[in-house]
């Protein structure tokens, strides 16, 4: 597990990532942030010098 890179975060990864989560720990119940990399849309929450 870790960060993954894509392209698009489609439901066929969301689907695969939930699945994941439940068979290797046992997760049931997640929340998931999905970022594309978009530098003109960065993530307000991350540190300027990490974007």
């Amino acid at each position: 597990m870790g960060q993954f890179k894509l392209r698009q975060a489609n439901d066929g990864f969301l689907t695969q990532l939930c699945s994941e989560l439940h068979n290797l720990f046992a997760i049931d119940h997640r929340t998931i942030q999905v970022e594309t990399g978009d530098r003109y849309y960065p993530c307000s929450l991350a540190p300027h010098h990490q974007v």
